[in-house]
């Protein structure tokens, strides 16, 4: 065995052993996009596994640092959705998204090839400088692609509510996770927005105040939270990921350690993704936004669409999808679970590869269980209506399932 040199061990690739069962070739949206085995997480699992990748760049004469390694890892890492499918129905409990993340880390030159990713399609700028300007100065430079993003993003509330959540008389608890706890146990809430709620649409955020206060918890003021720091693990930028949970520790703390309930599955995902073991207290507090309004009375407007589809996030909660069918059910109306293919987002993926990130788009699209109409999609998580706001057809309408509440 070449010996791993500067960063590397054998030891790290390769703690737990892919037995080739292809359970993950099931599940990976990059694969069903692709029917390229190759791309499959069993094939880089074999990949990281058996260190036929690394082991020719770690000698003494190439160190991390080296170019030819830097795109061998920007080859491989760029070629995963990071959606974590492989790793839950993986009886070997093999992480390809994690190793994925943790090799981008510590390949030197990663981190300013990612971040110049960053600077050239658009990402940092609204940041800077408000979303209307950043569309006008940057979208005639920027691939008609990505300028449906920015498009997307600077598009507030599009759609004309029809559904009604009000307190239902007598109610006396929530729903928690899998469990019930009494409502007095929930005594203060304060809201996660994400960085999209909080910056690009913050119609969202109000909605979710307005909602939560109408149904009686006591709602703390939204703070200045930090990302939730799931893109960037995705994109090996560790530094940074963790430094965003200290920064909402810090936050959380000084707010008297609240509930904290986010309208995102992945930032639901993302804040629970605790790095250090002395902010477990913080993953403890996250509670389910579904579950705070299970118990409420749900009221849907004729003007309601024909055809409605829930899209369930990668992230989302276990369970959550079918919670919103039964709900809209009982409020009469249909609701199509798509479960099965990936919006293509990808957290990273469409920084990293952004051409793939197209191909799984394109596969949910052409896989949507209504035939004929207009549809009308819903989703919990602000990153996968983002991604399909920017990449439907004209038949179809994407919203969060916050645009179509009223709240008045």
């Amino acid at each position: 065995m070449i010996k791993a040199m500067g960063i590397y061990s054998f030891q790290t690739v390769s703690e737990a052993k892919c037995i080739q069962c292809a359970r993950c070739l099931e599940v990976c949206p990059v694969f069903l996009a692709t029917n390229a085995e190759e791309l499959s997480p069993r094939a880089k699992a074999v990949m990281l596994q058996n260190m036929d990748l690394l082991s020719r760049y770690m000698t003494r004469e190439v160190r991390p640092s080296d170019p030819r390694l830097l795109n061998q890892v920007r080859m491989l890492a760029g070629l995963c959705a990071g959606c974590g499918k492989c790793a839950r129905v993986c009886p070997q409990q093999v992480d390809v998204p994690g190793r994925l993340s943790k090799i981008k880390s510590e390949c030197s030159g990663w981190r300013a090839w990612i971040w110049a990713r960053l600077v050239k399609y658009g990402f940092l700028f609204p940041k800077v400088l408000p979303l209307a300007a950043t569309e006008r100065v940057l979208g005639p430079f920027l691939p008609a692609g990505r300028r449906k993003y920015l498009t997307a993003m600077s598009g507030g509330e599009t759609v004309k509510p029809w559904l009604k959540i009000e307190k239902s008389k007598g109610t006396q608890g929530i729903s928690c996770e899998s469990s019930v706890v009494e409502r007095e146990d929930v005594k203060k809430v304060v809201i996660f927005p994400g960085c999209l709620g909080r910056i690009f649409w913050p119609h969202l955020l109000e909605k979710a105040e307005k909602l939560l206060n109408c149904l009686g918890y006591e709602l703390l003021p939204t703070p200045d939270w930090a990302c939730c720091g799931f893109t960037f693990k995705g994109a090996g930028l560790l530094d940074e990921q963790k430094r965003c949970q200290e920064i909402n520790f810090a936050i959380w703390k000084k707010l008297g350690q609240p509930k904290i309930v986010t309208f995102c599955a992945t930032c639901d995902q993302g804040l629970k993704d605790i790095l250090d073991t002395n902010f477990s207290k913080l993953k403890e507090s996250i509670v389910s936004f579904e579950g705070l309004i299970d118990y409420a009375t749900w009221t849907l407007d004729g003007d309601r669409p024909e055809h409605i589809l829930w899209h369930r996030p990668c992230h989302a909660r276990e369970g959550e999808a079918r919670l919103w069918q039964e709900k809209f059910e009982r409020a009469g109306m249909k609701l199509t679970l798509n479960e099965e293919y990936c919006c293509g987002l990808g957290g990273s993926l469409q920084i990293e590869a952004p051409d793939l990130s197209r191909r799984v788009s394109t596969l949910f699209w052409q896989n949507l269980d209504i035939n004929g109409g207009t549809v009308h999609i819903l989703s919990s998580c602000n990153g996968c209506v983002l991604q399909l706001k920017a990449t439907k057809p004209d038949n179809m309408r994407v919203s969060h399932w916050l645009e179509v509440v009223r709240t008045e």
